[in-house]
């Protein structure tokens, strides 16, 4: 057995599922947590021998994250994006890193776009302060400041320890805030250098301008909630700001994708300055029972 569960998420994922668990090498936990999909998701983990989670409802990112490692029995869990796909060796990578960093309490592997090029995070903008790496690509085994959810190498221990995601969050900003907290109260996050993971970006849910709408309206409203939650000042200006820019940007003449991603930025922008919940919550989401 393994000492790594792959913990992952899907939405309407049909289409790149079946890349990502093929990666995964034979007999490795998996835990497929289906937001509620319609299409095919939830079969094609369940193909693959994936423990498969059904919800009755979209819980968002962060919920659903909790719900699949709270199945996890391992040391380690990795969560891994449904557009993610590991090369050969990276789960023997990234646990050589734990052991070799036993005061590191979380990792990415070297993230890598479809086109080759590096796609690690240099930082974060709800915390600023804490630098940004020079480079996205290393050589070896590196302190970062912040990790991507993406592909995500966690101890469950200081996973649990610190109260896994925030569930306030739906989706956006949710591995900021988990990363900042890891860092703060269990030890250092590290770029593990020799663990290779492809990451086709943005392709977890099929595009479309309705989709397009509700990723800026979650990103705006979660965007003012971490930085709240992580003591930035005048986050208010800068949230009115940044919207400002969107509305006023000559794309909104020429693209109905933009018009989309600006009005879900107007609504996110208001909801969050009338104080609203950052996610839509969904107490009464539980997991489907398999159908006879």
């Amino acid at each position: 057995m393994s000492d790594v569960t792959i913990v992952s998420v899907g939405f309407e994922s049909a289409a790149v599922l079946p890349g990502m668990l093929d990666s995964i090498p034979t007999g490795n936990p998996i835990v497929l947590v289906d937001n509620n999909s319609t299409d095919e998701t939830a079969q094609i983990a369940q193909e693959h021998g994936a423990t498969t989670l059904r919800l009755t409802a979209n819980t968002g990112f962060g919920v659903a994250c909790n719900i699949g490692a709270a199945r996890v029995t391992t040391p380690f869990v990795l969560f891994l994006n449904p557009d993610a796909r590991l090369m050969p060796g990276a789960l023997d990578a990234l646990l050589a890193s734990a052991k070799q960093h036993p005061q590191a309490s979380a990792f990415n592997p070297a993230l890598f776009g479809n086109n080759g090029r590096p796609k690690n995070r240099r930082g974060s903008t709800i915390a600023p302060q804490l630098g940004r790496r020079a480079t996205q690509s290393v050589a070896e085994d590196t302190v970062t400041p912040i990790l991507s959810g993406s592909a995500l190498f966690c101890r469950l221990e200081a996973f649990n320890t610190v109260g896994g995601f925030d569930e306030a969050i739906f989706i956006y900003h949710e591995d900021d805030d988990l990363s900042l907290r890891l860092a703060r109260d269990i030890g250092p996050l590290m770029l593990c250098a020799n663990a290779k993971v492809v990451h086709l970006g943005s392709a977890s849910s099929p595009p479309s301008n309705d989709i397009v709408f509700q990723k800026a309206k979650y990103r705006a409203i979660s965007r003012l909630y971490a930085e709240r939650k992580h003591g930035r000042r005048a986050v208010i200006l800068r949230l009115i700001g940044r919207t400002t820019a969107t509305v006023f940007s000559p794309y909104n003449l020429v693209s109905r994708r933009h018009i989309a991603k600006t009005s879900g930025t107007v609504v996110g922008t208001m909801a969050a300055l009338r104080g609203h919940e950052p996610a839509p919550h969904h107490p009464g989401a539980v997991v489907r029972e398999p159908e006879s």
